[in-house]
Parts: C-alpha cells; sequence; structure tokens
C-alpha cells in the first residue's frame, strides 16, 4: 500500500495495514483526494468493504484516538481499562499501575509532581495524598486533548523544579501544546534550586528539540539567577563548571530567556490540553 500511494502520488493518503485515511484542508480537497484513490484502486483491481468505509466525517476513531476537529483525543473504549483501574492494594498493583499511568505521561501536565505520592508508597492500603492523587491523574487523562501544533507560531518554553521533579510547558500563543516532566534522581535531589531550574530548562530544550531547532524560541522561569546566566549577553561570567557546559550546550539555539514570577506560572500547570504534530488531516 506505502508503494502504490508513492508511486500514483496520492496525496493526503495514508495506509495503515488495511486502513486506508485520506485526509484533506476541505472538503473539496477530499473529494479530489479520495476520487483520484479510488481511480487507482479500481486501476489495481484492489476491493474495500463499502459498509465499513466512513466517508467525508470531521471525526474519526482511528489507532485508540478520536481524531475531531483538528483535536486529538483519546478513544472512550480504549480509555475504560484505566478509568475502571482500581485502586491499588499492594506492591505488585501499584507497579502495574504506576506503568499503565506512565504510558500516558504526556497526556497529565506535571506529572512526575502528580505521581509522586504514589510512587513514594510503601503503605498499604494507600494514604489520603497517594489516593488523591490516583484519583487526579485518571481525572486528568479523561479530560486530555490534543491540538495540532501551528509551525507559524512562535514557541514558550516555561520550566520549573520543585524538590522531587522537573517540569516544563511548551506553550504556542499563551496556551500549553505538550507537556514534559520526570522525577528527579536520589543524587539530584541533593542539587541547589537553582541548579534544578537549570537543569529543568536544558532537559525542555532536549526534549523538544526537533521543534525548537532552527528558530528562535522563549524561554520562561521563576529563578531569576537562571535568567541571569542563560541570558547571552552574560557569557563569561559564570564559574560554575556545570552550568558552564549547560550554557554551551545551549548556545547551539537562538532564544531569548525572561524572568516570570512564580505565582504567574501556576494557572498555566493544570490545563490537560497539549498540541501535536500536523502530521496528518481529520477528513476521511
Amino acid at each position: 500500500m506505502d508503494r502504490m500511494v508513492d508511486r500514483y502520488g496520492l496525496w493526503a493518503t495514508f495506509p495503515y495495514l488495511d486502513n486506508v485515511t485520506i485526509c484533506s484542508h476541505d472538503q473539496q480537497d477530499h473529494d479530489a483526494n479520495l476520487v483520484k484513490f479510488l481511480h487507482t484502486a479500481t486501476l489495481l483491481n484492489l476491493t474495500y468493504n463499502k459498509e465499513k468505509c466512513v466517508f467525508s466525517t470531521n471525526r474519526l476513531a482511528i489507532l485508540g484516538y478520536v481524531v475531531h476537529d483538528r483535536a486529538l483525543g483519546h478513544d472512550p473504549d480504549r480509555m475504560r481499562p484505566l478509568m475502571e483501574l482500581p485502586l491499588p492494594h499492594c506492591p505488585k498493583d501499584l507497579k502495574r499501575c504506576l506503568g499503565f499511568f506512565s504510558y500516558y505521561a504526556q497526556w497529565v501536565p506535571n506529572y512526575a509532581d502528580k505521581a509522586h505520592p504514589l510512587i513514594q508508597s510503601t503503605v498499604f492500603p494507600l494514604r489520603a495524598e497517594a489516593h488523591q492523587a490516583f484519583n487526579r491523574i485518571k481525572a486528568d487523562n479523561a479530560k486530555a486533548v490534543m491540538h495540532v501544533v501551528d509551525e507559524t507560531l512562535p514557541f514558550q518554553v516555561e520550566s520549573d523544579a520543585s524538590d522531587v521533579a522537573l517540569t516544563a510547558t511548551l506553550n504556542q500563543a499563551g496556551r500549553p501544546v505538550a507537556f514534559f516532566s520526570r522525577t528527579l534522581h536520589a543524587s539530584e535531589i541533593r542539587h541547589s534550586s537553582v541548579e534544578k531550574e537549570a537543569q529543568a530548562i536544558v532537559e525542555a530544550v532536549r526534549y523538544w528539540r526537533h521543534y525548537l531547532a532552527s528558530r528562535r524560541f522563549t524561554l520562561l522561569t521563576d529563578q531569576r539567577s537562571v535568567t541571569f546566566m542563560f541570558n547571552n549577553t552574560q557569557r563569561g561570567k559564570i564559574k560554575n563548571d556545570k552550568i558552564l557546559r549547560w550554557m554551551i550546550e545551549l548556545s547551539t539555539y537562538n532564544y531569548e530567556i525572561l524572568n516570570r514570577p512564580g505565582e504567574l506560572n501556576e494557572p498555566l500547570m493544570p490545563y490537560p490540553k497539549v498540541h501535536v504534530p500536523a502530521h496528518r488531516g481529520t477528513d476521511s
């Protein structure tokens, strides 16, 4: 099927095993792409089950997701096992639960901090804080929706660090478009708050380098000293070897770093919406 698409120049046509999704930006393009595919299928004597076909729709369930109105959401049927997941009652259940949650971590803002009470749990039944974390992660997944990244808009990387985790949000036009978080290792927990904040920036830029390379973007942090250290005009004034290595790594990017007080960052973190690259359309 892939060779057929390449050979006959089928635009916005994406085969996957025995499924074919035909996309477009509007109805006119959709009809043209569909007619071309049907003509090619007839030419090659391909058959398809018309009863299973869906034509001219802006809502499509595919590969465990639901695509609708330039947004990607969970398929409710696929999410049912997660929504019905019982509260862990032993270490084995907890390990299984955390593995399940980690698969969906990219949909949950500030996931590492939210999951920390569960990760640290050693007493069963779970304490109230862990119970709340369990329910909160499930609720965030139930509401999560991904929207298409607009490649024409500039990016902002807003990072933060707590005592136990690094977190970051990738923003466009003031809206979060992706989330990153991870729990700190035992040795990293002993680092100073300044180093943690700086590390959050560096790891976020690494994580989203496919978006940020070769374009100008903005870094936002609530740590004023980190703003000073990573400011391109302050080169040569930093004596910390670790910070210097991170500065050298960031020097390959074109960015502006700004300080924003921590109280202004909090409203951005709870939003459960994420954006993803526009590699497919939504009509079929």
